[in-house]
């Protein structure tokens, strides 16, 4: 049966569930994309776009990091990360060298966690998946609804220990193909039944290098306008700030 098509927000985001797609918009402090550089600037500590950390492309790591969101429950009592509002379920599933962050449902939100020392931090400024629960949603079609999303976004900003990172909007990629998402058979995030299903991931992402042990504060967000003009335009804007504790 064919999902109906109905708008919800998602890590930092909006949704529609037409085969399960969502846009998923998420956010970082200070910049727009007129009178700054696009080049990924000089932002130290920051992976530069070309990079291929522990060899994996950006874009490969927003796969992972999509996949990490969708494997984890969203229970009453135990939410999935893009639903905690404090930073208590941080840690949930976090697994190998690069640790990731959520993004939020929109609103803004102040988190608290502790990450270990020597990994790597991705989150996603705004960001995009489309996961395909019927044939018809090939590939082409996840790729074109990803890049329309992305291609609505007007202002993106970020701040690492206020500092604020240049040159964001040369930080967009997408996946290079098309990766599975395994959804739990309990809990799966907007009632998607459990399973693997295709998925696709385009979005503005950062990674930064390790950071040193100590207390680091991040925040992020950005705006997206759908359609770019009226009428009936939809503006999604969220801030995120994160307090992190690295040891």
């Amino acid at each position: 049966m064919r999902r109906r098509a109905t708008a919800v927000a998602v890590s930092g985001g909006l949704m529609w569930t037409l085969a399960v797609a969502a846009v998923s918009l998420s956010g970082c402090g200070g910049l727009s994309r007129g009178g700054v550089p696009e080049d990924g600037g000089p932002n130290p500590g920051v992976y530069p776009p070309s990079a291929t950390p522990f060899g994996e492309t950006y874009g490969e790591w927003g796969a992972r990091w999509w996949q990490w969101v969708f494997s984890v429950p969203d229970l009453p009592d135990a939410p999935n990360p893009l639903y905690d509002m404090t930073g208590e379920r941080a840690a949930v599933g976090q697994s190998g060298p690069v640790w990731f962050l959520a993004g939020t449902m929109g609103p803004t939100v102040e988190r608290t966690c502790t990450v270990p020392a020597g990994k790597a931090i991705l989150f996603p400024l705004l960001n995009a998946f489309w996961v395909a629960t019927i044939p018809e949603e090939t590939e082409p079609v996840m790729r074109a609804n990803c890049r329309d999303g992305m291609d609505h976004v007007t202002e993106l900003w970020a701040t690492v220990d206020g500092v604020s990172l240049r040159g964001l909007f040369a930080y967009r990629f997408e996946a290079p193909r098309v990766f599975f998402a395994t959804f739990p058979e309990v809990g799966g995030l907007w009632g998607v039944p459990g399973g693997a299903y295709p998925a696709f991931q385009e979005g503005f992402w950062i990674m930064l290098e390790p950071p040193a042990p100590g207390e680091h504060a991040l925040t992020w967000g950005g705006r997206a306008v759908n359609p770019a003009t009226p009428p009936n335009v939809d503006v999604f804007e969220q801030n995120i700030t994160y307090h992190l504790t690295v040891e």
